[in-house]
């Protein structure tokens, strides 16, 4: 890619100079990002597939914006006021920088630090269909409520005759219980038939 600014003929890339500062420095960086990502990117829908594109030419003092086209590219040269109005030169390469297919006149890129912008997502995202609505629950799923009743009846009148019956019975386990001839009347139980564990006693715990 030709570094050589032209004014003409507009590309995908923005070459950025300045005569008074580095703009290769991190803070001058900085503020050129959040001007992209505060304008641009609100401006356009920028996706992660086709991002804009800083390019970091630190041996050579300048960046290169490489944007997914060339109406991006001309909003930002055109742009006004620049970032914290800085002493900014935007001027568009010779050839588009994305360009693949056209044969190779130019030199290859210096080391350089790219950064990548893309829009924020949109919520909720394009593709969504407002006119799809949820559907019921499924019924082989949940059990309508006249079965919920008719089940509840039928384990209430089973559990009243004595015996051992399996309330539930899946992979993860069997929950049993055990009735009686009485199950119907109130039953009245002391604490040393209530089988569940008590917290250990302390030694300051009162003696009853």
């Amino acid at each position: 890619m030709d570094s050589i600014e032209n004014n003409s003929s507009v590309t995908d890339t923005v070459i950025v100079t300045s005569d008074k500062v580095n703009v290769t420095d991190r803070d001058i960086v900085e503020v050129i990002q959040k001007w992209l990502t505060d304008t641009v990117l609100l401006e356009f829908d920028v996706l992660p597939d086709l991002p804009i594109e800083i390019v970091i030419l630190g041996s050579m003092k300048r960046l290169l914006i490489i944007c997914p086209n060339h109406a991006i590219s001309k909003y930002i040269k055109e742009m006004e006021p620049k970032p914290d109005n800085l002493p900014l030169n935007i001027g568009y390469s010779l050839v588009d920088g994305r360009a693949t297919a056209a044969p190779k006149k130019y030199l290859e890129l210096p080391p350089h630090e790219t950064l990548f912008l893309v829009s924020p997502p949109a919520s909720p995202p394009p593709e969504f269909d407002y006119s799809k609505c949820e559907g019921p629950p499924s019924s082989l799923t949940h059990p309508s409520h006249d079965e919920k009743q008719q089940h509840t009846t039928l384990r209430e009148e089973t559990l009243k005759e004595p015996g051992t019956y399996t309330l539930i019975d899946s992979k993860s386990g069997r929950i049993t219980v055990d009735t009686c001839a009485q199950a119907d009347r109130p039953v009245h139980m002391t604490l040393e038939q209530v089988r569940t564990a008590f917290p250990p006693k302390s030694m300051f715990d009162d003696e009853d």
